[in-house]
């Protein structure tokens, strides 16, 4: 497909400010032979925000603040899009390089093409959010550190070693016309795996394309999103149960690396301190009380 296929990068957008705008302009940014549009489907910023991403080189498609959804918002979006190949992209994934596109659609160029494409995603460099102003959550946000509980660990296991992500993916039209999102108020991208392969669609890696994707969690902020999570594996299948949370309290939870931290004085807030009681906790709960996601 190389220099043929035509790309629609679609970002979910809302109040993403100077790091949303940056991520359109480096989308922009690409060497690439192929026709690159980029549309980003909005559900509340500001007028001056909305006017700084279609001059970074977006088309804006706005929407009802209340009607967002994770499924139908992502399918709206490839709905308003053109192209062969549909990159799902966070507004705050900034992608790292000029090469990043090519790397991440690659895989579509073999003569075996996969239905999709998941792409890496690394947690943004100390350096470059101390001149950002920002901070990283201690236990990170993107990898195992986070992730340590036995949901992730059970979902990665047994499908192929890949926990897809639309922070940073490429489907294919084809397959996405074959399997829409649908409704998810959490997890689109495990729903959608799931389908995938139930379809018989391969998921490929492409571990070159990088983004660089950071969160930092207060305790309120943390429990919402564990409980999310954990109300939203229900929803694909998956339980989290009293007795999972409390083998992951005892067991996975990276004890050694916490008694460092505060030694250290690294972990400073208190969700960073309970994290790893929150989150088998907030899981559990969300597993088997949830009735909506709050992400």
């Amino acid at each position: 497909m190389q220099g043929r296929s035509s790309v629609s990068v679609l970002l979910p957008t809302r109040r993403g400010g100077a790091l949303c705008e940056q991520v359109i302009r480096r989308v922009r940014e690409q060497r690439t032979e192929r026709p690159v549009e980029v549309v980003a489907v909005d559900s509340g910023s500001s007028p001056d925000e909305l006017a700084a991403m279609k001059r970074a080189g977006a088309r804006v498609e706005s929407i009802d603040p209340a009607s967002f959804d994770h499924g139908l918002t992502r399918d709206l979006a490839a709905q308003r899009s053109t192209g062969d190949l549909l990159v799902f992209l966070n507004q705050d994934a900034l992608p790292v390089g000029d090469d990043w596109l090519e790397q991440l659609l690659a895989p579509f160029d073999s003569a075996d093409p996969p239905a999709a494409v998941q792409g890496a995603i690394h947690e943004f460099p100390l350096a470059e959010l101390a001149a950002r102003g920002r901070r990283r959550f201690f236990w990170e946000s993107c990898g195992a550190r986070f992730y340590f509980t036995g949901e992730s660990r059970e979902w990665i296991g047994r499908n192929g070693g890949i926990g897809f992500s639309t922070v940073h993916c490429a489907i294919a039209r084809t397959a996405w016309q074959a399997v829409p999102f649908g409704p998810a108020a959490i997890l689109e991208d495990k729903r959608w795996q799931a389908a995938a392969i139930a379809r018989g669609m391969r998921i490929d890696t492409a571990p070159e394309a990088v983004v660089w994707h950071t969160h930092d969690y207060g305790l309120r902020d943390l429990a919402r999103r564990c409980a999310s999570e954990g109300y939203g594996w229900r929803g694909v299948g998956v339980r989290y149960r009293w007795r999972d949370a409390w083998r992951d309290v005892r067991r996975a939870a990276d004890w050694p690396e916490w008694r460092r931290g505060l030694r250290s004085g690294e972990m400073r807030r208190l969700g960073e301190v309970l994290f790893p009681l929150v989150r088998p906790l907030a899981l559990w709960w969300g597993s088997r009380w949830g009735r909506r996601s709050w992400c």
